[in-house]
């Protein structure tokens, strides 16, 4: 098996990987948003749930200190555009999920993938 070929394969297993925990992950939003009693807005379900990112994220940030070129360094336009664009997509699957389910979700990611 040369390099390339073990590439390939292990970015598969990535993309398997990424895709089943993206289901699960559905799964479980979906449980949240339609079960949940306190009947809360999409906006403050995903406050909610990102909340618990924040110290993961923090421990990151301190432990590097901002890497060799700083806090936001090395970011361009582009990767500006490209993070606000992943986090209105995560907005979009947010609203699919609410008024679909995480079933038409997961089938929308994998032909995304596909395609």
């Amino acid at each position: 098996v040369d390099n390339e070929d073990a590439n390939a394969m292990f970015g598969v297993i990535l993309v398997l990987c990424e895709v089943t925990l993206s289901g699960f992950a559905s799964i479980y939003f979906e449980k949240v948003i339609k079960v949940d009693p306190e009947k809360l807005t999409i906006w403050e379900n995903n406050f909610n749930l990102a909340l618990g990112s924040v110290p993961i994220y923090l421990a990151f940030i301190m432990y590097e200190g901002g890497g060799k070129t700083g806090f936001g360094g090395g970011w361009s336009h582009v990767t500006v555009l490209l993070s606000l664009l992943a986090a209105g997509g995560g907005l979009l699957v947010a609203l699919s999920i609410k008024y679909g389910d995480s079933i038409l979700k997961t089938l929308a990611t994998s032909g995304g993938i596909v395609l």
